[in-house]
């Protein structure tokens, strides 16, 4: 069985995850897909700032339902949390992944933003991956469609590619990193186990420009009602994830 296969840390889910969630759903309707596998990585318990598994997957909850009451599809398409890799010990790679949802009977259809698209070749087993998976890529603000082309044709004449397809959809630019900053009125400073290749440069770009960002601000609240769900944002001052629990309401 074919599915979409979109992974990710969701901590915590915002309007961007949504809206890549909203358009696998379209998709997968208008190519007779039936099935979106949505996969929340592992997180270290001992790096700070993060949520715990069980209230990332909560917030993951609230956010597919959001989605699924927004997308009207023709036919059913059935959304499953799959919790593999947070029940994985160690550091989960896609190539993993990938290889137990096809020992389930599937055929996942990789789900990456633009700025993961440059290292790939750096993923853990990618040729593999490339030759066995097919990759659907939608755009990340900052990174020109051209820019996106040239990546594309340079992962195809390193490799063998089963396909690569790039989305013409742009999600909102909303960053977890400056959410868990805003959140918590501190900086984003974290303590890394060591590089990981599956991790973008835009997710490390935006890590690091955090440091320098304060979460007191009016600029930082507005980004907070942008970019979560009124009841995902209930939801982390009422469980003070990210320090939120001590933020001033405004």
């Amino acid at each position: 069985m074919q599915c979409y296969l979109f992974g990710g840390a969701f901590d915590p889910p915002h309007r961007g995850h949504q809206a890549v969630l909203q358009k696998l759903l379209e998709l997968a309707d208008a190519r007779n897909i039936q099935h979106v596998r949505i996969m929340p990585a592992g997180i270290s318990p001992f790096k700070e700032g993060h949520a715990p598994a069980n209230h990332r997957l909560a917030m993951l909850e609230e956010m597919v339902g959001e989605a699924l009451s927004a997308v009207n599809p023709k036919r059913p398409i059935s959304v499953f949390i799959d919790t593999f890799e947070l029940e994985s010990e160690g550091r989960s790679y896609t190539c993993e992944t990938v290889r137990h949802l096809r020992s389930l009977g599937m055929d996942p259809i990789l789900v990456i933003g633009a700025d993961n698209l440059s290292g790939f070749h750096s993923w853990k087993d990618s040729q593999e991956l490339m030759a066995r998976t097919p990759l659907l890529i939608f755009l990340r603000h900052g990174i020109s469609l051209d820019r996106v082309s040239a990546d594309r044709k340079s992962l195809m004449d390193s490799a063998e590619a089963r396909s690569i397809e790039i989305l013409d959809f742009l999600p909102p630019g909303c960053s977890s990193t400056e959410l868990r900053a805003a959140l918590g009125d501190q900086p984003a400073t974290e303590q890394k186990e060591g590089p990981d290749p599956e991790e973008s440069a835009k997710d490390q770009k935006d890590r690091d420009a955090s440091v320098a960002r304060m979460g007191s601000d009016e600029s930082d609240y507005s980004h907070l009602k942008d970019c979560l769900s009124s009841e995902i944002l209930d939801y982390i001052r009422r469980h003070s994830l990210y320090g939120a629990g001590a933020r001033k309401q405004t």
